[in-house]
């Protein structure tokens, strides 16, 4: 169990070091976001480029952060009934939940995901928008993200499994 917990605390390590870095790329969609806004407002200067640059950012904030999400607890839970149950049942409860919701999803966003951004990147696949930005990064984005969930439902079931041991 030493070496599982062990494993453990390097996937959460991995995923806090992520989202410490991908953090900054909030304040980076804002500034790019507001000067999009400006530019268009008072210039009268549109850039698709700039548009797709946020979303990418966006997409990239929200999926790299969804391991750290669930390391700190915050994914949503029916907690009306989940604050009344025990600890033991809270951990079978957590480690049944990463089991049949949380991995089975994840193997499947990054088996389909891959084929995906495969395509993508072979093709060079381009926007449909004129002017705008090419297609592979933001098809990455996808299965690297629901990998950092995957191996952080694996960190859980671990950390789950050593604490039932001490209940």
């Amino acid at each position: 169990m030493k070496y599982l917990l062990n494993f453990s605390r390097a996937i959460d390590a991995l995923n806090t070091y992520v989202a410490s870095w991908v953090k900054w790329l909030v304040l980076i969609t804002v500034l790019v976001s507001s000067g999009n806004a400006v530019l268009r407002k008072i210039f009268d200067i549109g850039s698709n480029a700039m548009l797709e640059a946020q979303w990418y950012m966006f997409a990239a904030v929200f999926l790299f952060y969804s391991g750290l999400t669930l390391l700190q607890h915050g994914h949503v839970r029916v907690d009306l009934f989940y604050r009344n149950y025990s600890a033991r049942t809270k951990c079978i409860l957590d480690i049944v939940g990463a089991l049949l919701c949380i991995i089975p999803i994840s193997v499947m966003v990054i088996y389909l995901g891959i084929g995906v951004f495969w395509t993508a990147y072979i093709d060079n696949e381009m926007s449909g928008n004129p002017g705008g930005l090419i297609v592979w990064p933001a098809r990455l984005l996808v299965p690297v993200g629901f990998m950092l969930l995957l191996l952080q439902a694996f960190s859980e079931i671990i950390k789950n499994a050593a604490k039932l041991k001490t209940l």
